[in-house]
């Protein structure tokens, strides 16, 4: 699809693309399911930069330190977590 210049459309489920495939009058169609799962690996820590709102970070900190945690951990389990959703 990039190769082509289309742009990569949102993930969605077997089903959808069944129904949307019929929709189109592609019954006959062969159709391939390729499951995507994230595999963590543990890699070691580096430094970066974001630009976030203000007061989301002062929530973030605010959790972290209410988990015994902090902002780098907090925000490095959240992302994990997404990636396996």
């Amino acid at each position: 699809m990039r190769a082509d210049g289309d742009p990569l459309r949102a993930p969605r489920s077997f089903a959808e693309v069944v129904a949307e495939a019929h929709a189109e009058g592609l019954q006959d169609e062969l159709f391939l399911a390729v499951p995507m799962e994230y595999e963590p690996k543990a890699g070691k820590a580096v430094r970066v930069s974001v630009i976030i709102d203000e007061y989301l970070l002062s929530d973030i900190d605010a959790a972290a330190t209410r988990m015994g945690s902090n902002r780098s951990a907090f925000l490095a389990e959240g992302a994990r977590k997404l990636l396996e959703s």
